[in-house]
């Protein structure tokens, strides 16, 4: 069995659930990745708390129901709730509690051809970075129906993981290393000319930025690693990471450099903000391509055996 608890024959039958699922999702106005996603999700980690075995995968999928009946429940269920993104003068906004399933259709959906969403949580937009590998020619707008992440492998992940933890321990060093011969206040803002034109207690900042790069590194381990985790969740948690352990990380490297030096080049924190959305972007397309690829074997190894059968 895999890490996550799950045999093969257990996750060809998820398979084969939620493409039977995708396809009554067809034609209706419903969100499809968030809801694939989502049932993907319950079904994984529902799955792993029992003995992950083909058989307890088809008795979570029995009380689920047929394809067409799942279907009609989401429905329902739409019906009854408001729509998650709302717009004031414009400006999207949305304050529900963010999930893996809202993540997969914000971040990572290629069947959306829109670069700017709305963000997880709070007001504005982020970036659908599966929209700009299709731009790019990467990936292909029906992607999304294969939903790759689920398919993952597992080394895959934790290398993911590992990133974001290695660029933010180096901020962390960075900062340890650089504490004693810093003032006591550091430059917390840069102007449009580069030059600080705010300060703050050193603590409180480098404290801030360690906070910012360290804390989500640490609750992927904790939260997305944990025992029972689907592979989806796992593979957001490292992309959000990577964001978070740039920022943070480059950010303290900016600081410690502008408390040295009074006028810093100004497209420092451009070539930050940019770094965290690179290796973001570059994680997903990996991990996409990763579980696509691991996807397409698992289809064509039944085929193979039937054809040896014969």
């Amino acid at each position: 069995m895999s890490e996550t608890g799950l045999s093969p024959q257990a996750r060809a039958l998820i398979e084969e659930y939620l493409t039977q699922v995708r396809d009554a999702l067809r034609g209706t106005d419903l969100p499809r990745s968030e809801i694939l996603v989502d049932l993907r999700t319950h079904i994984e980690e529902a799955a792993t708390g029992s003995d992950g075995s083909p058989d307890a995968v088809r008795a979570i999928i029995e009380d689920l129901g047929p394809a067409e009946q799942y279907r009609e429940t989401v429905e329902e269920t739409a019906e009854g709730t408001a729509q998650t993104a709302r717009r004031v003068l414009g400006v999207p906004y949305d304050f529900t509690l963010p999930s893996t399933a809202k993540f997969a259709a914000r971040w990572w959906n290629p069947a959306d051809p829109h670069i700017f969403v709305p963000r997880m949580f709070g007001v504005g937009w982020t970036v659908n970075f599966g929209a700009v590998a299709v731009r790019l020619g990467m990936m292909r707008p029906d992607d999304e129906d294969a939903m790759p992440f689920g398919n993952v492998p597992d080394r895959a992940l934790v290398l993911a993981m590992v990133i974001p933890t290695l660029i933010a321990a180096a901020g962390a060093i960075a900062a340890a290393v650089a504490w004693h011969g810093l003032p006591a206040e550091v430059p917390t803002h840069w102007g449009i000319s580069g030059a600080p034109d705010q300060w703050g207690p050193k603590a409180s900042a480098l404290g801030f930025l360690l906070l910012m790069g360290v804390g989500p590194v640490l609750l992927g381990w904790l939260q997305g690693f944990r025992k029972g985790t689907s592979k989806a969740v796992r593979a957001f948690w490292a992309a959000g990471t990577a964001t978070f352990s740039v920022l943070g990380s480059g950010l303290i490297g900016l600081t410690i450099y502008g408390a040295k030096n009074p006028a810093p080049p100004g497209w420092w924190s451009l070539v930050i903000i940019v770094g965290a959305l690179v290796l973001t972007f570059v994680m997903l397309l990996l991990m996409s391509r990763l579980g696509l690829r691991a996807e397409w074997r698992q289809t064509s190894e039944p085929r193979e055996d039937k054809g040896e059968a014969r």
